[in-house]
């Protein structure tokens, strides 16, 4: 058998394979695209734990605004400045030691104020605006109270928006 010949199967699986991984570019590079940014987490509301120290909210709301860009975007690009975070609940004193823990109440809502920018796949700007979100009714979502995500009032609040705002009409 010539070297040449016994090669001759390899190129068809090489070519298959450069196919799949210019498919999949060509697919990452079809998907919606979400920059978020914190501008001045210092200046937000409510972004302290129990201890005063900075909670992380920057990364799992970001990761999740970018989640959410994947699912719905299309081929947009989306970019979200954060101003302020409020998030919901009020953190109490509570127990003999009285440590801090977050308290929900009816009056303690989750609140988020962001500016964005959408744009189509060549940058051509299609809207941007500021939205100050707040769900007064977020304790009446049964499906999210057994929930252990400690931000899920807020990224309930945020794919509402987000659905609203960005889904094709």
């Amino acid at each position: 058998m010539s070297p040449a010949h016994s090669r001759s199967p390899a190129r068809p699986v090489r070519a298959a394979l450069l196919g799949l991984a210019c498919g999949a570019w060509f697919t990452l590079a079809q998907a919606g695209v979400v920059e978020a940014y914190f501008p001045d987490p210092r200046a937000m509301s409510d972004v302290r734990d129990a201890n005063g120290f900075n909670a992380d909210v920057e990364k799992p709301l970001g990761d999740y605004l970018r989640t959410l860009g994947d699912k719905l975007l299309g081929d947009r690009r989306l970019v979200i400045n954060v101003i302020d975070v409020d998030l919901a609940g009020q953190l109490e004193p509570v127990g003999p030691r009285q440590e801090m823990i977050r308290v929900l109440r009816s009056h303690t809502w989750p609140r988020i104020e962001l500016r964005y920018q959408l744009s189509d796949a060549n940058g051509v700007g299609l809207r941007s605006g500021e939205v100050r979100l707040i769900d007064t009714d977020y304790l009446s979502n049964a499906r999210l109270a057994g929930a252990t995500d400690p931000l899920r009032y807020e990224k309930q609040m945020l794919k509402e928006w987000f659905m609203r705002e960005f889904t094709e009409r």
